[in-house]
């Protein structure tokens, strides 16, 4: 079905990729007559950005330079997000090209999507993001694996990862989260993502997020990392260990322990996990708001034997609550 926005958008990314900025020009400037207030302003901004790359491959630098300026002033008008573009980015390519270099335009946008946050010493090439995310891009969707690593691994906080997720929001977001990302994914459900999270999937999520790092480390260890400002953990997205720096422990202090917010959930949880405690999550589930469904499994934090029940979830979840139809 042709949506009157985001169909030429795509459009417009599309042949903005392909080199084509006049083209590009006229579908960004078709989504623009059907859009209205801060999504008019993102489409002015791609409009003068496809016309500045025209002025480029006329030889008139002058006229680029002054269309990329104005293009710079309407994102600054903007938050981090909008029509599925990750607006902080698309500021980083603008400043880029006024320093001399191509701007680079994201390729694919959709109104609809499953954002996946993978968990704490991992990554997005980690096997459970790989099977899920996979799966659910098999369906023809689109699938977002972010590295919360991006920025340092030692410098990781519960609060920049939420951000950074944020950034990546479609209009109607189905998220899938893992361990730390699980927990990560109720924080942006009960905040800065509310009105575009629609449904969750959340496996082994860490809640109590401080008090699991507590548990981990103990006492002593705990006081040397205020001392020393350092931890070392294994990585398993890296290989080895690696320093994290004390700022996740002095954060995950200030966060809510249990957010549970009003978004329909599926929750996956091994009965054998020795890293979130099966009792902790039934406790949290049983206080959240209707909508928010538990299976336990046998299996360990991992998760990695019942992926494929995390895979059915996620289908479940957004063809209910994603799509662009209210569900009935």
């Amino acid at each position: 079905m042709s949506d009157p926005i985001y169909t030429p958008l795509q459009a417009g990314l599309t042949l903005y990729a392909e080199a084509q900025p006049f083209e590009a020009h006229e579908a960004f400037e078709a989504a623009w007559r059907e859009a209205d207030g801060d999504d008019q302003v993102l489409l002015q901004a791609l409009v003068q950005l496809a016309a500045a790359r025209h002025k480029t491959a006329q030889g008139n630098l002058r006229g680029r330079e002054k269309l990329l300026a104005k293009a710079a002033e309407r994102l600054a008008m903007l938050g981090t997000n909008r029509l599925g573009l990750d607006l902080v980015a698309l500021s980083a390519e603008v400043a880029r090209g006024q320093a001399g270099a191509d701007v680079a335009l994201p390729t694919r946008t959709a109104r609809a999507g499953v954002l996946y946050l993978h968990g704490f010493a991992s990554g997005p090439s980690s096997n459970k993001a790989r099977v899920v995310g996979e799966a659910l891009a098999a369906d023809g969707l689109q699938v977002r694996v972010p590295d919360l690593n991006e920025g340092g691994f030692i410098d990781l906080t519960v609060s920049r990862g939420v951000a950074q997720a944020e950034r990546l929001l479609f209009e109607r977001t189905l998220v899938v989260g893992s361990s730390l990302g699980g927990y990560m994914a109720a924080l942006l459900a009960a905040g800065p993502g509310a009105d575009r999270v629609k449904a969750m999937v959340l496996m082994a999520p860490a809640f109590d997020f401080a008090r699991r790092l507590e548990t981990r480390f103990g006492p002593e260890a705990l006081a040397r990392w205020r001392q020393t400002g350092v931890a070392k953990v294994e990585h398993f997205a890296y290989g080895g260990e690696h320093d994290i720096g004390h700022g996740l422990y002095l954060d995950a202090q200030h966060q809510p322990p249990r957010p549970t917010p009003a978004v329909p959930t599926a929750v996956l949880q091994g009965a054998k996990d020795d890293v979130v405690p099966v009792e902790m999550v039934r406790e949290v589930v049983a206080a959240a708001p209707e909508g928010w469904q538990l299976e336990v499994v046998e299996d360990d934090h991992a998760l990695m034997g019942s992926a494929e029940r995390a895979v059915a979830a996620a289908r479940a979840m957004f063809a209910a609550w994603c799509g662009l139809a209210p569900p009935h």
